[in-house]
């Protein structure tokens, strides 16, 4: 069985201030903030860019529960490249 996904990595820069915070903690940060509802993305100042791209993943049934096992990894393949040209 075949699933198609999609996946995006936005390329953002940052505030200046940011250059206080060690990458490690702005990383946290981020990460903590994009799980919360709605998510934000602190220490931005502008979308640079966004990448969309076709994720596909293979599974089999599992032998003895039926459940759905990752067969490989997924395959990416470009499909819309939006730059921010302001």
């Amino acid at each position: 069985m075949i699933i198609m996904g999609k996946k995006a990595v936005i390329v953002v820069s940052m505030v200046e201030e940011s250059v206080e915070k060690s990458n490690e903690e702005i990383k946290k940060e981020i990460l903590e903030e994009l799980s919360r509802h709605p998510p934000t993305i602190p220490w931005l100042k502008k979308v640079e860019k966004v990448t969309v791209t076709e994720a596909e993943s293979h599974y089999k049934a599992g032998p003895q529960t039926g459940h759905l096992q990752r067969t490989t990894k997924p395959k990416k393949t470009p499909r819309r490249d939006v730059t921010n040209k302001m």
